[in-house]
């Protein structure tokens, strides 16, 4: 069965590292990552990407002398198929705050530690993303990326509209902290996406702008795993 997850933090360090995929461009063998309890502090875990270029990725959270293959959840989302990323939820001093469910409060790892080794804001993963989102939370689209642009529709609150869903396809254009999208209602309970192939549609669709993130930088918006 499809799930729905929301995304959570600021967006994810690095490339799609952590699940059965390529481990990106230039990954190669072993790639070890020290977490620490602090920024530049005493190391409490370890983050072990393995896997090559071309060759399957898989990550592995090493602490207390265990070893355990990383999942999809809050920590890692499935960003695109078979692809999870490490969500940070604060950045400072070329550290990022990572595993903040998995090790509360979190732990912090050096930027430039991971693959790629650069942040990715949700707004910049969103956009370049095959993944299908969905609103539940009363959303302006917009016919121009900006507040005082035209509002085409209001995404309904599912609190105050549960039979009815958007479902936001990705364009892949952007502007800033905005992304086009195409959208398409359907009619039925709120995870009538998630638990069919073939929900009924309404009739109406747009093609519009939505703000990606709120003004903490954080996203809004559902995201469907794999089946």
């Amino acid at each position: 069965m499809r799930e729905t997850y929301q995304l959570g933090g600021l967006g994810v360090v690095g490339h799609e590292i952590l699940g059965e995929t390529n481990c990106g461009p230039n990954a190669t063998g072993l790639k070890e990552v020290d977490l620490m309890g602090s920024i530049g502090g005493q190391v409490v875990a370890r983050l072990e990407v393995r896997g090559g270029r071309n060759e399957g990725c898989q990550s592995f959270l090493v602490q207390d002398g265990e070893s355990e293959r990383l999942s999809r959840g809050w920590d890692a989302p499935e960003i695109e198929y078979e692809a999870l990323a490490l969500v940070y939820y604060e950045a400072r001093n070329e550290f990022a705050r990572v595993f903040e469910h998995t090790i509360p409060p979190g732990v912090w790892l050096r930027i430039s530690d991971m693959p790629e080794g650069r942040l990715r804001p949700w707004a910049e993963v969103m956009i370049g993303s095959r993944r299908t989102y969905v609103s539940y939370d009363g959303h302006a689209l917009h016919l121009e990326p900006s507040e005082d642009s035209i509002v085409l529709a209001t995404l309904r609150d599912r609190q105050v509209h549960e039979t009815q869903v958007h479902q936001l396809i990705p364009t892949g254009e952007s502007s800033g902290d905005w992304g086009e999208f195409e959208v398409i209602e359907f009619d039925g309970e709120w995870l009538a996406l998630a638990r069919t192939r073939e929900p009924s549609r309404t009739g109406f669709e747009w093609k519009g702008w939505l703000r990606l993130v709120n003004s903490a930088g954080a996203p809004e918006f559902w995201y469907f795993t794999r089946d």
